[in-house]
């Protein structure tokens, strides 16, 4: 029975342990790091680090259909 917790929340793990997940979120942490430093970001400023988390979990959720279908088109190619 412990063995079967283990795995189910191992589960919700999967997508931030995907290569697509990191990409997308430290993209966006990069984009918005260097936004902040110009001056037509600083009216906006205030939604950087926001943006970064939404970003989080909108890579959450997306990265592993990316992930799913990106090998599903390599193996047809092989």
């Amino acid at each position: 029975m412990s063995s079967n917790v283990k795995i189910k929340s191992l589960k919700w793990f999967m997508p931030i342990r995907t290569f697509t997940f990191w990409v997308i979120h430290l993209s966006t942490v990069t984009a918005v790091a260097i936004s902040e430093q110009q001056i037509w970001f600083q009216p906006y400023h205030l939604w950087s680090w926001p943006i970064v988390f939404a970003s989080a979990v909108v890579a959450y959720f997306i990265s592993l259909p990316i992930e799913h279908t990106a090998i599903r088109l390599f193996k047809r190619q092989a």
